[in-house]
């Protein structure tokens, strides 16, 4: 399964602190976040990769922050991440990725 998140709050790792949780640092523009979710993982599994706590959005959108919509090659993941996020299926007509280059 492939899902595709359109991302104004995108973030990446630099590091780890003390605590050896993971650093994170802002990235400027709007951005694709692209997850890829082995295809026989069930639909619960593949929501879970996506929404939990130390899932693929915990580490790419900034805290308190929502993909601006989602689509996937799974109509019914799909709906749930919308669902879940309370955004649009689909990317919205004008929307365009800026700033797909990650610092070094």
């Amino acid at each position: 399964m492939q899902v595709l998140l359109g991302n104004e709050t995108a973030q990446h790792a630099v590091g780890r602190d003390d605590n050896d949780a993971v650093i994170h640092e802002p990235l400027d523009g709007n951005r694709i976040t692209a997850v890829h979710i082995p295809d026989d993982y069930t639909l619960a599994e593949a929501f879970q990769c996506v929404t939990a706590p130390d899932g693929v959005w915990a580490h790419h959108g900034q805290p308190d922050t929502k993909p601006v919509w989602v689509e996937s090659d799974s109509v019914g993941l799909a709906a749930l991440l919308a669902e879940h996020f309370g955004c649009e299926v689909g990317r919205p007509d004008g929307w365009v990725e800026i700033g797909n280059e990650v610092p070094s």
